[in-house]
């Protein structure tokens, strides 16, 4: 068939290129009414050009162009499908795909997305009753164009034949279907990357709350549901501006990223904030009150959306007999509603009470309980926020076992954040990267679920620490305030423990328990970031570790602390392996705290104890005078830190590197056999989630740099490295890695390591040449934009300076770091790798050839040179 220009398709994109110039300043629901329009009025038109010249005459087999979907609700965004159907009264002619096409096509040469179909009214039925997606979008179908009369009869037996008869096994579906939702896409209105149309609060629980309203009712639309008592006028007005915020971002967001998207990632937000009108205020940024504007409005159309599902599947009262629970209180068909002789909160304390009793029963709150509840919170800050008694039932809540479900409802409703406004100030304060994942009330409510509920394998030990408490209030409410000084700046930890005393002494709380509460929340991330960026081989460190958490009580409500943190932060931040360092400063603290901090004294004699395993293990194969000779080879911190049995494992690694060295000698006189030589050995390191790659080579400066970059271009994350310089010049370098190479067979990944490292040591494989070619992939993600940061450090090591790097991640970093470094004459002798999404938190011990970094000019110009390391894309 012959593809002719569309005067209607000019017309379209003429008018969708003016609209969109215009997006910034029309409000979401009028924008996406608008281009509904455009494109209603393509339909109309085109289906003009092309008629009669596709038959057959429409009095012969009449058809109806019916809008479904998103184009159905008149919600059409810059970027979004655009579903549509051509239904016909009674059999479908051979013309119908002709006809079709001549409407589709220009369509699709302007770059739309369709969703199309033709089919009869009796086939539209047949699949409505087997597809309940098809069911849904014809609870929105809308007549676009051709014979009404077939689209009424549509509309008639689809109501009358189907929906009647399909309401209950169509509701089920929505509630399967939601779960669906929830473990794919999260609850929107708590993440920082919510998907605004499938995430739970996001565009789909609106549409939800129209079809239930529908089903229930037989009527279409929020003045209809008004109109028939669904809604109330408040509820009625709140989603209608819920749902036109949220047409408005996704519409922004189809524009900032080019492309139909509904994942609001980070990279897109700041743009979108400042797109829809949001400015920096009183200290918060704009994207900061954006996101914040946002969760709130997902956060209200998830709470109408529960009360909509409940009346439609229970009946709009509810089942069941009330149950009185507390003076004014009385739970009521599975809900908790407020039963107040005269309306009016005598007592405030009743609304601390009604969150009280949810925790108790493991109820909801009603939705009408929820408004009086939020229509009454400056009765909350006048009353309830100073009272100790207040407070009592408060920490109730918190130890009932149920308080993270409720401190859900009290930060919805508001009256979280009225009751503790030090805590609301920072309910909504996001942090600009893929470590977290929900704001700062969210995340404490999650740490606070982990710390409640039950704690699975391969966690099982934290169950034992909280078993060994009789009473966790100290600790929950430690979890509870540890955040609440973000926000401020730097020091969160620090400004944190001066909020929450100043809290705790507005509630009277007792002085011994608030100073606990206070060093919890002061020292929540010691614990931490010793175990995964701090040499725990050194005893100093531990023994710092030990003088900050001063008693074993402490140290385990730490861990327990740490724990909730950092699984509650996101799935990046808690592994296997920052499992396994925890428990490892956990046991040496513990000595320590046990024995007292004599830690010159012990690291002697753990020194002398592997020396002992070593002499004892070469016995029968070595004479004594070569033992000693091999092991005066060994640097003192190497026997400190590694294990007897790790050491013969690299003696074994050694020993082959040298037969190698001198096989590529004889093969290769002249100077050059046995450069780039090296032996590569990998293990698993149990119940660490993580691996092991050992290099044995001859000592070469650019070695350490090479074995980051090789794995780099193998996919490999780094975790941690040591290298370690034997006395006669060997290298052992020890890489841990997070993810290893599943796909490969281990000696084949040890035999192209090896490979590698020795082509690029040997100028025959250009890292930077192909690490860049990495980054430029399609398949890379693009680092976020962040300012990176350099500290160093030579108060925290005897014999290094530490370089601490914060910085996005990008391919290679690594490399490109130890690169720098290099070049600056520093040698590497500890490195501590953390990624955290898209950002590393780095350490690096290092020395030069004089011993620390510590003339000032000297520091300057590490930071000035590695600053510009990092800036490079």
């Amino acid at each position: 068939m012959e593809r002719k220009p569309s005067k209607a398709a000019k017309v379209l994109a003429k008018g969708r290129d003016e609209l969109a110039a215009r997006a910034d300043t029309l409000p979401g629901d009028i924008f996406c009414a608008e281009l509904t329009s455009l494109v209603d009025v393509y339909f109309q038109s085109r289906l003009r050009e092309i008629w009669p010249k596709i038959g057959p005459p429409p009095e012969e087999c009449p058809f109806a162009v019916v809008a479904v979907g998103g184009y159905g609700r008149r919600e059409l965004c810059l970027r979004s499908d655009v579903d549509i159907l051509l239904v016909y009264e009674r059999r479908i002619p051979p013309q119908a795909l002709d006809l079709a096409q001549s409407l589709f096509f220009p369509l699709w040469d302007m770059g739309c997305d369709l969703g199309h179909g033709f089919r009869s009214i009796k086939e539209n039925l047949s699949l409505a009753r087997k597809d309940f997606q098809v069911f849904a979008s014809l609870l929105d179908a809308r007549f676009v164009d051709g014979n009404p009369e077939v689209f009424d009869a549509l509309q008639k037996a689809f109501t009358e034949k189907v929906a009647a008869k399909k309401k209950k096994a169509f509701c089920k579906w929505l509630v399967d279907a939601n779960k669906e939702r929830l473990n794919r896409f999260g609850d929107a209105s708590t993440l920082l990357e919510p998907d605004l149309k499938r995430g739970i609060g996001g565009l789909r629980d609106y549409h939800q709350i129209l079809w239930l309203g529908q089903m229930d009712t037989g009527t279409k639309g929020i003045p209809e549901l008004l109109r028939c008592g669904v809604l109330t006028e408040a509820q009625a007005h709140v989603l209608e501006d819920n749902a036109r915020f949220l047409l408005a971002v996704r519409n922004q967001l189809h524009a900032e990223s080019g492309r139909r998207n509904d994942r609001l990632h980070m990279i897109h937000q700041e743009a979108i904030a400042k797109a829809m009108g949001f400015e920096d205020a009183n200290g918060s940024l704009a994207v900061e009150g954006f996101m914040a504007r946002l969760h709130r409005e997902m956060a209200a159309i998830k709470v109408l959306h529960s009360s909509m599902t409940s009346r439609v599947t229970h009946g709009a009262k509810g089942s069941g007999k009330s149950r009185e629970l507390a003076p004014g209180i009385v739970a009521v068909g599975g809900k908790l509603v407020f039963a107040l002789p005269r309306g009016y909160p005598d007592d405030p304390m009743v609304l601390m009470e009604i969150f009280v009793c949810a925790a108790r029963e493991g109820l909801p709150l009603s939705l009408e309980a929820r408004g009086f509840v939020t229509g009454h919170l400056h009765l909350v800050g006048e009353h309830l926020s100073g009272s100790p008694e207040a407070a009592r039932r408060f920490v109730s809540i918190l130890t009932s076992g149920k308080a993270a479900q409720t401190l859900e409802q009290m930060m919805e409703s508001g009256f979280l954040g009225a009751f503790v406004p030090e805590f609301g100030r920072v309910q909504d304060v996001v942090q600009f990267d893929t470590y977290h994942i929900h704001p700062v009330g969210w995340h404490t409510v999650e740490a606070l679920r982990r710390l409640e509920g039950p704690i699975r394998q391969p966690d099982k030990k934290f169950a034992d620490l909280r078993d060994s408490f009789d009473d966790l209030s100290t600790l929950l409410l430690g979890a509870f305030f540890h955040d609440v000084g973000k926000g401020l700046g730097g020091g969160h930890s620090e400004k944190g423990e001066g909020i929450a005393r100043a809290v705790l002494k507005r509630w009277d709380w007792p002085e011994a328990a608030a100073q606990e509460i206070g060093f919890l929340v002061r020292e929540h991330l010691v614990a931490f970031e010793t175990a995964t960026r701090r040499d725990l081989g050194d005893e100093s460190v531990v023994a710092g570790c030990a003088g900050r958490v001063g008693d074993e009580r402490h140290l385990n409500m730490l861990m327990l602390l740490t724990w909730a943190d950092a699984g509650g932060t996101g799935p990046g931040a808690w592994t296997k392996w920052s499992a396994s360092l925890l428990w490892e400063l956990h046991g040496k603290v513990v000595r320590m705290l046990r024995r007292g901090r004599l830690a010159t004294a012990d690291a002697v004699s753990k020194s002398r104890r592997t020396l002992g395993a070593l002499r004892e293990a070469a016995v029968d194969t070595v004479n004594e005078e070569a033992v000693e000779k091999f092991l005066d080879l060994l640097p003192t911190r190497y026997t400190l830190s590694m294990p007897a049995e790790d050491i013969l494992r690299h003696v074994d690694m050694v020993r082959r590197l040298k037969k190698s060295v001198e096989e590529a000698k004889r093969t290769r006189p002249g100077g050059r056999g046995g450069s780039g030589v090296v032996v590569v050995e990998t293990r698993d390191i149990p119940e660490s989630g993580a691996w092991e790659v050992a290099v044995a080579a001859q000592d070469d400066p650019r070695l350490f740099a090479t074995i980051a970059g090789v794995l780099a271009l193998h996919g490999i994350n780094i975790v941690s490295a040591e290298c370690f310089l034997w006395r006669d010049n060997t290298v052992v370098d020890v890489f841990v890695v997070s993810d290893p190479p599943e796909h490969l067979p281990r000696g084949v990944f040890e035999s192209r390591v090896a490979s590698s490292v020795r082509n690029a040591m040997n100028g025959q494989l250009s890292l930077s040449y192909r690490l860049t070619e990495k980054r430029r992939s399609p398949l890379a993600r693009q680092p976020i934009s962040a300012e990176p940061e350099i500290v160093l450090h030579n108060e925290a090591s005897d014999f290094y300076t530490l370089i601490e790097i914060a910085a996005p991640d990008r391919v290679g970093l690594l490399y490109d770091v130890a690169r720098a470094m290099l070049n600056l004459g520093l040698s590497i002798q500890l490195a501590k790798i953390a990624t955290y999404g898209d950002q590393v938190a780095d350490v690096f011990y290092v020395r030069e050839e004089g011993g620390k970094v510590s003339n000032a000019e000297r520091i300057r110009e590490v930071r000035h040179s590695l600053m510009a390391c990092l800036e490079r894309s």
